[in-house]
């Protein structure tokens, strides 16, 4: 695996973790995930499927304001 898929898996990782263990944390203003969601914009164009779908569904979420249910 190339040093930017494990920075990118860490990221995501992490936005994960957040989003299953407060389902509201991304509606706050300024929270830890609108920060990792910056980070991982970056590597957008490199990201696999997976990682694509997952940041998708995270950048619905804080746009439309939606509750995280999964």
């Amino acid at each position: 695996m190339s040093k930017i898929q494990e920075k990118i898996n860490g990221i995501m990782d992490e936005i994960q973790m957040l989003m299953e263990s407060h389902p509201n944390a991304h509606l706050e203003p300024d929270s830890k995930i609108h920060e990792l969601m910056m980070q991982a914009g970056i590597y957008f164009a490199q990201m696999d499927d997976e990682n694509r779908d997952y940041y998708q569904f995270v950048s619905m979420a804080i746009e439309d304001k939606l509750e995280w249910n999964v």
